[in-house]
């Protein structure tokens, strides 16, 4: 069971990363195969508690990598997409995992997007400050052709995300 819970979270990260984006450094992208299945137990937990029923997209899970609370030592944010089961609503969070004792520590989850709200993507980790870019749509839209980018920064407050 934990084999296949592994796997189910693994697969989609695999996949974007092979997705055709642009590759990240070698230096930044590279992460031990034992911290990424830390990582990823660390997130399956968080996730199972969250779920509440819904229905995450693996497919939109993105995840960053770098030193969020200024140890030196690389930590990980994770955005994920939730959809409802029974409707047409979804929402997406942002949850940081600090790196510690070879483990990670959930210390934060944000929500950051979602319909009638704004989309969220996560794009690195920079002065520890997580740097993201948001679309929204004029009034209530939930897709338009003409969506307003703006870049967000986000940083680790205690156990909350506050935007710059």
């Amino acid at each position: 069971m934990k084999l296949l819970l592994l796997a189910t979270l693994l697969l989609p990260t695999l996949a974007l990363a092979q997705a055709g984006r642009p590759a990240a450094p070698a230096a930044k992208r590279i992460m031990p195969a034992s911290a990424l299945a830390a990582l990823l137990q660390a997130f399956g937990a968080h996730l199972h508690q969250k779920r509440d029923g819904n229905r995450e997209e693996p497919a939109q899970r993105k995840m960053v990598y770098g030193d969020v609370d200024g140890d030196g030592v690389p930590d990980a944010v994770v955005l994920y997409t939730l959809e409802e089961v029974r409707g047409n609503g979804w929402g997406q969070s942002l949850a940081v995992f600090l790196q510690q004792k070879g483990g990670y520590r959930l210390v934060a989850d944000e929500a950051v997007g979602g319909k009638f709200f704004r989309s969220f993507d996560v794009v690195k980790i920079v002065d520890n400050e997580i740097i993201g870019q948001i679309r929204t749509c004029p009034g209530h839209e939930v897709a338009c052709d003409n969506a307003r980018k703006q870049q967000v920064k986000l940083v680790l407050v205690g156990t909350t995300l506050r935007e710059r």
